[in-house]
This record gives C-alpha cells, structure tokens and sequence, in this order.
C-alpha cells in the first residue's frame, strides 16, 4: 500500500499484531474452537487491515498439508505449527 493509500483510508492499521496473524492462519486452516471463530469473524469486521490479512492468507496458494504450509509460513505461525 502506498503512502497515498494510507490518506484514503485513515482507520486502515498497516500493522497486525504477530500473535493475531497466527490466530487468523489458525481460523483459516480450521484449527480453532467456534467461540474462536466468533470472536475472529467480530474482530475481521472491525478491523478492515484483518480482513485484507485473511484474504489474502485464503487467496494465497494454500499448500495441501499443514507442514508445508508451516514451512511456508513459519516466522507467523510458529505457535501453530
């Protein structure tokens, strides 16, 4: 996102907490509780930077099984892998 970006939508957060990354790998992989998932969908629809995050966790190109997705993303998910 460019700077320009940034003015256009002021309440957009370019930093997401490392620990709510993993939380949102976590739900996108199906790997939390539904009380998770809840309190996930409520924070996705407050926070317009964590739903851009999932989108493009889900867009990206999802290896088949959890270790290769691990190796992929290990410096986020290190809590998950």
């Amino acid at each position: 996102m460019s700077h320009d970006d940034k003015d256009k939508n002021p309440d957009l957060n370019l930093w997401i907490d490392p620990e709510l990354e993993a939380r949102v790998i976590a739900w996108v992989l199906g790997e939390v509780s539904d009380f998770e998932a809840t309190e996930l969908e409520r924070l996705v629809e407050e926070k317009p930077e964590l739903a851009l995050f999932k989108n493009r966790i889900q867009a990206s190109s999802f290896p088949a099984d959890r270790q290769s997705f691990c190796a992929l993303y290990r410096p986020v998910v290190s809590c998950i892998c």
